[in-house]
């Protein structure tokens, strides 16, 4: 066999083993993956009916509708925490810490909220007001 012969045939055999598909490490023979399915549709919006109806008015802070809001604390200093945009409140409910979250999706949200704290008669006294810039206060 001549040397130019011999080449020939050890670079076909490296050309051949480059273009080869890697075999599978574990003994199996490779497959080839089926068409990638379309990616899953995402879950539908979460809705639920508001759990506040209500509106603030205050000629310094402005005035804004309620929509959302969550309570907390013993029944005779209870405080509930309202707010201008949707929190997802009833999800908030099961949570490490409801007001936590509820404080941090008010931020996130742009919302403006209202603290009201309740005494055991029923009566209430307006704790805290935060209107925040752009969140569509009239």
């Amino acid at each position: 066999m001549s040397p130019t012969r011999a080449l020939a045939i050890a670079a076909a055999a490296v050309l051949a083993a480059c273009a080869a598909p890697p075999a599978d490490r574990t003994g199996s023979a490779a497959r080839k993956s089926p068409a990638s399915p379309r990616p899953p549709t995402p879950p539908p919006v979460y809705s639920y009916p508001a759990p506040v109806k209500g509106h603030y008015e205050e000629i310094n802070t402005g005035t804004f509708d309620l929509v959302d809001g969550i309570a907390f604390g013993p029944p005779e200093g209870t405080v509930v925490y309202v707010t201008q945009k949707p929190i997802a409140s009833p999800m908030l409910v099961t949570a490490a810490c409801p007001m936590t979250q509820a404080r941090a999706l008010t931020l996130l949200r742009n919302s403006g909220y209202l603290e009201v704290q309740l005494d055991g008669h029923g009566f209430r006294e307006v704790q805290k007001v935060d209107v925040t810039l752009g969140a569509g206060v009239h």
